[in-house]
C-alpha cells in the first residue's frame, strides 16, 4: 500500500515540476528567439553599412557633375 501512495505522490510531483519546467522554458526560448533577432538586425546594418555609404557617396559625385 505504502508503494502505491509513493507512486502517486510522485506523479503528483513530477507533473507539477515539469508544468514549471515549461513555463521556464517558454520564457528561455522567447530570450533567444529576441536575441537571436537582435543579433540579425545588428549584423545586417553592420554589413550593408559599407556598401550603402560607398552608393551614396558615388551617387553624391555624380549628381554634383564629376
Amino acid at each position: 500500500m505504502l508503494d502505491i501512495i509513493r507512486f502517486v505522490k510522485i506523479n503528483v510531483i513530477e507533473k507539477f515540476f515539469f508544468r514549471k519546467l515549461d513555463e521556464k522554458r517558454t520564457v528561455e526560448v522567447d530570450y533567444y528567439i529576441k536575441k537571436g533577432m537582435f543579433d540579425v538586425s545588428i549584423n545586417c546594418i553592420f554589413w550593408l553599412t559599407c556598401p550603402l555609404l560607398v552608393s551614396a557617396i558615388f551617387v553624391t559625385y555624380t549628381l554634383l557633375g564629376n
